[in-house]
This record gives C-alpha cells, sequence and structure tokens, in this order.
C-alpha cells in the first residue's frame, strides 16, 4: 500500500493517515457465513484512512471540548480506569454513532465496510483472515 502521509488541518494535532490507492475489492465468501454471501466485486476509489486507531488520550480531548462523556469502562478488571490510565491504548466502548462524531469533529469520516476491509487486507487478494489464510488456531 501507498503509504503517503496526509495531515487533517481540523484536528486539534495531526494525526497521521495513509492514502489508499483505489482498487477492486473482492467482498464476501463463497464457504462463510449466509450474511457474507455471495462475493461480489466493488470497485474502490482512493482514500484515506488513519494510520493509526484513535488513543483514549485523543478522544478524551473531544470528549471535553464537547461536554460528553467519556466511554464506559470495559470489562478488563486487570486494566481498571483504563480510559484515564491507559491514555496511548486505542479508545473501546464507542458506538459507531459516536465514532462517526468524533470524525467530523477530526475534520475527517469514517471508512465504509468496503473500504475497512480493503485497507485491513493490506494489498491482499481476499485473505481469510486481516494477516492472511493462516488458520488462527496455528498462529
Amino acid at each position: 500500500m501507498n503509504s503517503e502521509t496526509h495531515h487533517t488541518e481540523n484536528c486539534t494535532s495531526s494525526f497521521d493517515m495513509v492514502l489508499i490507492p483505489a482498487g477492486l475489492l473482492i467482498q464476501g465468501s463463497k464457504d462463510g457465513y449466509n450474511e457474507e454471501i455471495p462475493l461480489r466485486e466493488i470497485e474502490l476509489e482512493s482514500f484515506y484512512i488513519d494510520r493509526y486507531p484513535v488513543t483514549n488520550a485523543q478522544y478524551k480531548v473531544f470528549c471535553d471540548e464537547q461536554g460528553l462523556s467519556y466511554p464506559e469502562q470495559p470489562c478488563w478488571p486487570e486494566m481498571p480506569d483504563y480510559f484515564i490510565k491507559y491514555p496511548n491504548f486505542p479508545v473501546v466502548n464507542v458506538s459507531w454513532t459516536e465514532a462517526d462524531s468524533y470524525a467530523k469533529w477530526a475534520g475527517k469520516r469514517l471508512p465504509t465496510e468496503a473500504e475497512w476491509e480493503y485497507a485491513a487486507a493490506g494489498g491482499l487478494k481476499q485473505p481469510a483472515y486481516p494477516w492472511g489464510d493462516e488458520d488462527p488456531a496455528n498462529r
């Protein structure tokens, strides 16, 4: 994938984005769940996507500026106060609507499902898993 970096103008700080070149996504599965059938080809225009997940610290700035509640604590007893004590970890327990609001606030947009799958494949053609075709039990 192309690693050209784009910095958004409307953010409180620059968040790295990567340009994903246009291409063809083969989405779905011939052997998967009913909602994955049939295989379909989707032609994608080039698009930008964040290089890294949104962190707790980035999402906290958004919440504080917008007067919003922080996300709920995940059910991880080994990581109490996750949102506050782990600022550089990915934000979790955020709904699609909340993520969309954050993206708009940051001057961005959420990727479509097809864009997300295409970027996650990292140039692989229809991998079974984001890392390729290796069975998770063998990893």
